[in-house]
C-alpha cells in the first residue's frame, strides 16, 4: 500500500537577519564526529551496550519564546470573516525556521540538565552535545553517555537497567521512533552519521565504514560529469 505524508514547514528563506532571528539562533545540536568516534571507542573499551535512538518530529517538541508569525499554507482560508488577513502564530518550532534547530537544542539540553525533569546529566568538557551520567540504580553503579546529533541518540550504558532508565524516562517526554531504535551489533548494524557501525560487546570488537557516503558521493561525481 501507498503512504502518504504532509509536514507543515516554514519558509525560513523569507526570514531576515538581525531581524527575524540573530547569529547565535542558528546553531543545532550536532555532536562531532570525533566525539562520536570517541563515544563508540569508550563503549568498546567498556563493554557497554550502544543503543541507538531518534526523536520523531524533533523540532515540534520545542516551544517558541518569540513571537513568530507564518502565512497560512496553501489551500487554508486567507481572510476571516470581516476580510481581514489571517496570519498564524507559532507555538512549537518548525522544519525550515531558522531557529528551529536553535530552539529544539534548547529543548533538549533542557531535559538532560534542568531540574525539572530531574535526570542529572550534565555535558562534557569542550563537547556540549554528549552527555554523562553516574548514579546507583537498584544498589548498583550505572554509567551513561548520551551523544546527540539533531534528533537522533546514541546512547552508552554500562548495563540493561540503565539503559531501561533511559529510555523509560526519555519516552515520557518525547515521541519515540520505534522503527529507528534498537541495539547496535554486529548482526544490526547501526547507521550513524553515514557509518555503518558494526559492534560485538562480546568479543570487545567494533568496526565501522562510510561506504554508503563514498557511493553517494561517487554517485555524485558521476552524474556530474
Amino acid at each position: 500500500s501507498i503512504k502518504y505524508k504532509a509536514r507543515l514547514v516554514a519558509c525560513g528563506y523569507s526570514q531576515q537577519a538581525n531581524l527575524d532571528y540573530s547569529s547565535d539562533e542558528l546553531y543545532a545540536s550536532v555532536c562531532s564526529y570525533s566525539s562520536m568516534r570517541y563515544l563508540l571507542s569508550l563503549a568498546t573499551q567498556k563493554g557497554y551496550h550502544l543503543f541507538q535512538t531518534d526523536v520523531e518530529a524533533a523540532y515540534l517538541q520545542s516551544v517558541l519564546t518569540d513571537e513568530i508569525y507564518m502565512d497560512p499554507p496553501p489551500g487554508s482560508p486567507r481572510l476571516d470573516a470581516d476580510g481581514n488577513p489571517i496570519f498564524l502564530k507559532l507555538k512549537r518550532g518548525l522544519y525550515g525556521l531558522r531557529q528551529g534547530g536553535f530552539y529544539w537544542s534548547q529543548c533538549f539540553k533542557e531535559f538532560m540538565t534542568g531540574s525539572k525533569y530531574d535526570m542529572g546529566f550534565r555535558p562534557m568538557t569542550g563537547e556540549p552535545n554528549l552527555y554523562r551520567k553516574s548514579f546507583e540504580i537498584e544498589g548498583e553503579k550505572a554509567e551513561l553517555y548520551v551523544g546527540q546529533y539533531v534528533d537522533d541518540c546514541l546512547v552508552a550504558a554500562s548495563s540493561t537497567k540503565a539503559l531501561d532508565w533511559f529510555m523509560e524516562r526519555i519516552s515520557d517526554r518525547f515521541p519515540i521512533n520505534p522503527s529507528s531504535s534498537g541495539f547496535v551489533t554486529s548482526e544490526e548494524p547501526g547507521l550513524l552519521l553515514s557509518m555503518h557501525v558494526k559492534y560485538d560487546r562480546d568479543a570487545g570488537l567494533l568496526s565501522f565504514n562510510q561506504l554508503s557516503a563514498i557511493e553517494a558521493l561517487a554517485k555524485k561525481v558521476r552524474f556530474g560529469r
